[in-house]
């Protein structure tokens, strides 16, 4: 499948940032596909990945990622 080849290609890129950036796009592609369960390990795997560097702006987009997954499926609260 697509994503695992493009998940195990993460860690051939030169700086967790980018490795960040493709695991949080694959969480938006499995998201549109409707697995909230893969999606939420790739926004979670990112999210680990952002926090590390301080990017406040991409954990607040792992963050909303998790929040329509958790929706979606009925877990969210508030």
């Amino acid at each position: 499948m697509f994503e695992q080849e493009v998940e195990h290609d993460c860690s051939r890129l030169a700086t967790p940032q980018e490795a960040a950036c493709v695991l949080i796009n694959l969480g938006k592609i499995a998201l549109a596909r409707g697995d909230i369960d893969q999606a939420a390990a790739y926004y979670e795997a990112s999210l680990a990945l952002w926090r590390e560097h301080g990017e406040a702006m991409s954990v607040t987009g792992c963050s909303r990622g998790l929040a329509i997954g958790a929706i979606a499926i009925g877990t969210f609260k508030e």
